[in-house]
């Protein structure tokens, strides 16, 4: 359910409500609700549900919501890594009535620590006198309570996982992170990237009141209304070559304009690739290097129609031949400016889907409009426009 409509739910129900509720909730879904309360109603909830269940979710509040420790739940099925087969199935069965989708059970020495786990298909097969350790994977994929949500998804996309074990700093099994849990966590890094990517606060919806919505947009529109008076600058540089000729004041939004979409599309390119880990700091130069190609060409394609169209509609033919010098000049610039700005926000730390929108169109803005206008001026200096 939607953060703010759970709160005006939570909100519209007595307290005595609200602890059946989150007793028959799964420990990880209670954390959530139970942090969003103000600090008297949720000790009141965590003293009205089952001991057991309160303290497990106290567990839990102290996680950060966004890492493996607040993603996971307290259920799971374990057993002694001395315990038989026979008696692993007989602990599932117990367990099966408190716990929803068991796939697999986690193995545990006596201090607590992960020693394996089994899932339930090579435990049924398995004979019932076996010792459960000789049939446990005794290194299972596994994440740390400190792990970003992030890293963790992207286990489960390369392995395929229904569930995972979570351990603490000193090995001990603490929880369990199921499928059903990550699909939510890529429901919410892909939203994140692309309000990101529009320059949105991540909380926007599109039934906000007028006055939140405002709230939340005008910080990036006041900071794009910045980069667009650097590109106002560049074009005031060359009021005089505009003055001449204006014609070009005409073309000029075209070479910008096609930067700034080549750009969106390498970022788009860049950004996934960095999200699912095929591009790193290592393979990061060939990248470089192809986008730049490819915006070489992209530019020779769409500068070459352009300049021809333009010549077609009666400008001069050196026109048309600026107007594609200028495109090839910016797409490459959209090129290498769309690689390296996530790269380089990656590398201090920021989220690189906020550069799009804003910094990478400024980049193509600036570089289109002073190509094409620094060229006409050359032209012009050398007699041949």
């Amino acid at each position: 359910m939607d953060e703010r409509r759970r709160k005006a739910l939570i909100s519209s129900i007595s307290s005595e409500e609200l602890i059946d509720v989150v007793h028959e909730m799964e420990t990880d879904d209670a954390a959530d609700v139970i942090s969003e309360l103000p600090v008297e109603e949720a000790k009141q909830v965590l003293d009205g549900i089952d001991r057991q269940e309160s303290i497990a979710v106290q567990k839990l509040l102290v996680f950060p919501e966004d890492t493996a420790g607040g993603k996971m739940q307290a259920e799971l099925a374990s057993v002694i890594e001395t315990a038989t087969v026979q008696e692993t199935i007989e602990e599932v069965r117990k367990k099966s009535h408190e716990i929803d989708n068991i796939s697999n059970v986690f193995v545990v020495d006596k201090e607590g620590r992960l020693a394996g786990a089994v899932p339930l298909d090579k435990l049924i097969l398995a004979d019932p006198e076996t010792p459960v350790i000789t049939i446990a994977n005794r290194d299972p994929i596994k994440v740390r309570t400190d792990m970003d949500q992030e890293e963790v998804a992207k286990l489960f996309q390369k392995y395929d996982l229904i569930s995972v074990p979570v351990i603490d700093h000193n090995g001990h099994l603490v929880g369990r992170i199921t499928v059903d849990d990550i699909v939510d966590v890529l429901e919410e890094e892909i939203f994140e990237d692309f309000y990101k990517m529009a320059g949105l606060n991540i909380e926007a919806r599109a039934l906000d009141p007028a006055g939140r919505a405002i709230r939340m947009r005008v910080p990036w529109l006041l900071l794009n209304l910045c980069t667009a008076a650097l590109a106002a600058s560049v074009v005031k540089l060359f009021e005089g070559t505009i003055e001449q000729l204006v014609l070009l004041a005409v073309l000029m939004p075209i070479v910008a304009g096609m930067g700034g979409n080549a750009a969106t599309q390498t970022i788009t390119v860049v950004v996934r690739a960095l999200a699912l880990g095929e591009l790193t700091f290592k393979n990061a130069r060939s990248v470089l290097i192809k986008e730049v190609l490819v915006g070489f060409v992209n530019g020779c394609l769409t500068g070459g129609l352009a300049g021809l169209a333009a010549y077609l509609l009666g400008a001069n033919i050196m026109v048309g031949l600026l107007l594609f010098l200028a495109m090839i000049a910016n797409m490459m610039i959209a090129g290498l400016i769309g690689s390296i700005m996530p790269l380089v926000l990656k590398r201090f730390k920021f989220d690189p889907a906020i550069s799009s929108s804003i910094f990478v169109t400024a980049s193509t803005d600036i570089g289109g409009f002073f190509t094409f206008l620094g060229l006409a001026t050359l032209f012009m200096k050398m007699g041949i426009l």
